[in-house]
């Protein structure tokens, strides 16, 4: 008797290691490869979603309509979502190919922020421009007390490395300079920071105001001017940077809180142009839309426009309840002055 409880036992605790043992194969953390990731537009955080592919003990697992190959076997999408997602949160420690995204990650680092802007109506240099700038931000790092200096990310911008001519704001003026369209991406890199609740050190504004974004909430960069970022957060976070369908669109990925943002612009005064300015020709064929006034024909050669002083802030949110109301700005933006042709009699 006391023989067959000894074999008992003994079955019984290597079932139990055997089970251990099995729990640890399946459950064995998966490494994932951030390289691929730029694949997916929220593979982070969001591969319930829109997941490609993993691996898994050294095996593929594809997704595909229905089903999936992992381990040798056959699961259910659905199980293997929630796998996904799990271990997803924790693959930047995990993944030992890219020792510069092992840190000081939050265990529940998910996507905290996002923000997009479009250029839809940019031409190509300019989109070239906010493409090849935007490449710049593929999964990095920024520790835990950290400044993000856009200018030091993204570097020079001359044709050397690559940029094209576009239009830039240069002294109130719209230019043909190397380069233009890269503040469309530190503006969206900006939004999506401040809406994740996180810190600026730097931050300035164009002279004339952005038609991608609110007042108040552009950032300008060039050789003299920086964007500095700050991640108090108190955890390492990652900035992603994608560019689709003409849109440049950042993520933010860190450690989850319990506090939403929203920021809200608001003109503070409207400063209105000065008179335009005048000149004159014996002709006004092919300059534009020639018009009529008491005082004879003219052709306007730049549309005036109103200048703005504005300010914006950030409001936090605990659910429905608005907790804080923080400035964080308050800029100038120039009026622009008209011009017209007059026909000289």
């Amino acid at each position: 008797m006391r023989q067959n409880k000894k074999t008992t036992s003994l079955i019984f605790i290597v079932a139990v290691l055997l089970t251990i043992g099995l729990l640890f194969v399946s459950l064995s953390p998966c490494r994932i490869a951030v390289s691929k990731l730029n694949a997916t537009d929220d593979a982070l955080s969001n591969c319930d979603e829109r997941p490609t592919s993993l691996w898994v003990d050294g095996e593929s697992a594809v997704y595909n309509d229905e089903k999936v190959a992992y381990d040798s076997g056959k699961t259910t999408k659905e199980k293997i979502r929630k796998r996904c997602k799990k271990l997803m949160k924790i693959a930047l420690e995990q993944d030992g190919e890219i020792e510069r995204l092992v840190g000081n990650f939050s265990p529940k680092t998910q996507n905290i922020s996002t923000f997009s802007t479009s250029f839809a109506t940019s031409s190509q240099g300019r989109i070239h421009n906010i493409t090849l700038a935007t490449g710049n931000f593929s999964w990095l790092v920024i520790k835990a007390g950290e400044k993000l200096s856009f200018n030091t990310i993204v570097g020079a911008r001359t044709e050397e490395r690559g940029y094209a001519n576009a239009k830039v704001i240069l002294w109130g003026e719209y230019v043909d300079g190397v380069g233009g369209g890269v503040c469309q991406v530190s503006t969206t890199l900006y939004n999506a920071w401040i809406r994740a609740g996180l810190g600026t050190e730097q931050v300035v504004n164009h002279s004339l105001p952005s038609s991608y974004c609110e007042l108040s909430q552009d950032a300008t960069v060039s050789e003299y001017t920086d964007m500095i970022l700050v991640n108090d957060s108190g955890y390492d976070v990652v900035v992603n940077g994608k560019v689709a369908d003409k849109t440049v669109t950042f993520r933010i990925y860190g450690a989850p809180t319990e506090y939403t943002y929203k920021i809200e612009s608001t003109i503070l005064e409207v400063l209105p142009p000065t008179a335009p300015e005048v000149v004159y020709s014996a002709t006004l064929e092919g300059m534009g839309e020639i018009r009529e006034d008491g005082e004879g024909q003219y052709v306007v050669l730049r549309q005036e426009k109103n200048g703005f002083r504005s300010q914006a802030v950030r409001k936090k949110y605990k659910g429905d309840v608005e907790v804080e109301s923080k400035l964080l700005r308050v800029d100038t933006y120039k009026p622009s002055r008209g011009k017209i042709c007059v026909k000289r009699p």
